[in-house]
């Protein structure tokens, strides 16, 4: 059976008429739209993927960096680091890594001194502002609750709660 056009489809359905074809075909698209439409989800709540943190004191001194703005830095609560940067590009990928020292410095709480690495060949300059998410539940410090995250390039500690 083939339909040429749109009244042909009465030839399902004859009881209905043309009008009630309609609004039963309403009907049935509206309950289509309700039951397939999204539910709008709470931002705060959605799951991120977090990047490894790298401990390696070699790279933590020697790694070379390309320039970037740091703006802003969060702990999340799944455990990761959110770092919102600026940098000149725009035509390829850029990466960044979070890489600690290795060091815990003994103080109350302890602290550990951490610094990103930027790789961006990129040689475009439009004016990109990006977040980057990082796993911080590697530094954590055995018999503490807490470390200070001192971040190269922010004056302030991020005292990290766990």
């Amino acid at each position: 059976m083939s339909f040429k056009n749109f009244r042909d489809v009465s030839r399902l359905a004859p009881h209905l008429k043309n009008g009630s074809l309609m609004r039963y075909l309403y009907i049935i698209f509206g309950f289509c739209l309700l039951f397939t439409s999204c539910d709008k989800k709470d931002d705060d709540h959605k799951s991120v993927m977090c990047s490894p943190t790298i401990i390696d004191n070699t790279v933590y001194l020697n790694a070379e960096s390309d320039p970037l703005s740091l703006l802003n830095t969060e702990l999340t609560i799944e455990g990761c680091l959110k770092v919102s940067i600026q940098y000149g590009g725009g035509c390829s990928d850029v990466f960044l890594n979070l890489v600690d020292s290795g060091d815990v410095l003994e103080t109350q709480p302890p602290q550990r001194n951490l610094r990103f690495i930027f790789e961006d060949d990129d040689q475009c300059e439009a004016l990109i502002l990006k977040d980057y998410y990082f796993n911080v539940e590697v530094l954590k410090v055995e018999g503490s609750d807490e470390v200070l995250l001192n971040l190269q390039g922010f004056d302030t500690p991020l005292l990290y709660d766990y």
